[in-house]
């Protein structure tokens, strides 16, 4: 099979996942919500917070190097996998310490005091499964084993949600329910994912110190970036699970959920485009795929996020239920700024594929200094609104710096992402074409 045959074939197995993932999320958050209400969800989202999103800023960029390694076939899976799971079990380790010890002096804001004993107990033994799961799924998606990879994002949203409408029910306290219920659905999932990959793989039974010293030499290179991405799109819900109600981040939790809909195609597509990148040999090529899917994209992000804001105000109460009114204001705020963002998820795939990862650093940096600071300044004034304006302008702020890199380093006319022409109409239709071919088979 062709290179671009086979990216073709990814390609749609991918966005075919994406695309199933978007009811089965809904229908998940619907459950999940209605049955926790505002203030319980909010505990819930907040805990689930803190049990993955220090994964990538605590571990020193190390997920990037993995990715990188294997993906430009460096080291492969088999020599690597039993390395990731140990270098897993100590980066846990690291991270564990620092949120417990935050829970136990107190630093965890007001959502926070809601956390019990067996709250951060579960919150402990989430980050070490999430932490394996994480590195282990960063080979096989470096690998380009997509099917794998579709199959446990499709399970995450079946039996995730199960576990903890299941626990719930057959709880007394409904927050702790959910929580086993999460911690059961995660284990569920981690056993599935191990068993394939020694399944597939078999992996040698030694520790690679030069895959470990070449993986963080790489990924920290881009570690600096890569805090202030994940810092960028979820420290506003750490910092207004801190400073406001569980209230207010249960409904902002919602409203970012549905407005991150708009990056199921990018999310698709983005890791296939890097591959071809970082495999690729011509950048002439690599840059004119880029330009074609960037420009036919966002075209058609920018038509859904249209109709997103005319049809959200009536669908969030009464899909959620009068009382997640208050995610409309905000789910309306941050919906251009989560249409722009598509942009720097694509820019950062090329630069990031094609050696350039300093650029992805300092592009991310400057976005992330400007949406902390936004958020500290107007979280405790403005609550959820300020959130999301602050979050908007970082998204903005981030892609306009990856512009001006990009016609630097690139030497390329930046209408170029932008002008959709005829022959992108066309192009864009054999891909679709293609897409559902591989679909159909």
């Amino acid at each position: 099979m062709s290179k671009k045959s086979s990216s073709t074939k990814f390609a749609a197995q991918n966005l075919a996942t994406k695309l199933l993932l978007f009811p089965l999320g809904i229908i998940s958050s619907v459950l999940i919500a209605r049955m926790l209400g505002v203030e319980g969800k909010g505990v819930y989202s907040f805990v689930a917070l803190l049990a993955s999103m220090f994964i990538p800023i605590l571990t020193f960029g190390y997920g990037a190097g993995v990715i990188y390694q294997i993906g430009t076939k460096t080291f492969s899976v088999k020599n690597s996998t039993l390395t990731n799971i140990i270098i897993s079990f100590i980066q846990a380790a690291f991270i564990a310490i620092i949120i417990s010890s935050a829970w136990y002096f107190g630093y965890l804001g007001k959502t926070g005091e809601q956390i019990g004993y067996i709250e951060i107990c579960i919150v402990v033994a989430l980050i070490f499964l999430n932490t394996i799961f994480q590195f282990s799924s960063k080979s096989i998606l470096a690998d380009s084993w997509f099917k794998l990879d579709n199959l446990l994002q499709i399970l995450r949203r079946i039996i995730v949600p199960i576990c903890v409408v299941l626990l719930i029910l057959f709880s007394e306290n409904n927050v702790r329910g959910g929580l086993i219920g999460l911690l059961g659905g995660v284990t569920t999932l981690l056993l599935i994912q191990q068993y394939n990959i020694w399944k597939k793989y078999r992996p040698k039974f030694r520790f690679n110190k030069d895959f470990v010293k070449k993986s963080y030499t790489y990924g920290f290179k881009g570690w600096l970036g890569n805090i202030a991405i994940n810092a960028n799109t979820r420290i506003d819900q750490l910092i207004l699970g801190g400073v406001a109600s569980a209230e207010a981040l249960g409904n902002y939790s919602i409203a970012v959920m549905l407005s991150e809909l708009i990056w199921i195609i990018p999310a698709a597509l983005g890791q296939v485009i890097y591959n071809r990148v970082a495999g690729g040999k011509n950048q002439a090529d690599s840059l004119e795929l880029v330009k074609k899917t960037h420009r036919i994209m966002l075209s058609f992000l920018l038509f859904c996020t249209f109709l997103a804001a005319l049809v959200g105000p009536y669908v969030i109460p009464f899909v959620y239920g009068s009382d997640f009114s208050g995610a409309i204001l905000p789910f309306l705020v941050l919906l251009p700024g989560t249409l722009i963002m598509v942009s720097t998820k694509l820019l950062s795939k090329l630069f990031t594929a094609s050696g350039h990862i300093a650029v992805t650093n300092k592009v991310q940096i400057i976005s992330s200094i400007v949406s902390i600071a936004l958020y500290i300044t107007l979280i405790p004034r403005m609550g959820i609104l300020g959130a999301a304006t602050a979050a908007t302008i970082g998204y903005t702020i981030g892609a306009i710096v990856f512009w001006y890199f990009y016609k630097k380093t690139f030497s390329e006319q930046l209408i170029e992402l932008f002008q959709v022409k005829r022959s992108d109409i066309q192009w864009a239709s054999e891909r679709c074409l293609s897409l559902w071919n591989n679909l159909r088979k």
